[in-house]
């Protein structure tokens, strides 16, 4: 069976962290992402490898979920639009 080691993540100082996530993820971190946060990422993209990730019936509600949120954030964002460049209304 596939076992992934999560305590060895836990004990990374910052720059093995660093160095994980690029070999996980390819890519630098985010320049100011806690050592928290890089080791949750770290161990999570591991186990998706490992054991596979959510099924497709998860992914499907986890999108679902996602339109209200996303259709208020994009509401947001077009009246902040609107309000920067409506001088006429002073």
């Amino acid at each position: 069976p596939r076992t992934v080691d999560v305590g060895a993540i836990e004990r990374l100082d910052r720059d093995g962290c660093i160095e994980r996530w690029w070999q996980v993820l390819g890519v630098a971190p985010p320049k100011y992402t806690s050592l928290e946060l890089m080791r949750k990422v770290i161990a999570y993209e591991v186990q998706v490898k490992a054991f596979g990730g959510h099924s497709n019936a998860v992914q499907r509600a986890l999108k679902a979920s996602l339109k209200p949120v996303r259709s208020e954030v994009e509401a947001d964002s077009s009246a902040d639009a609107n309000a920067d460049t409506n001088f006429d209304a002073r």
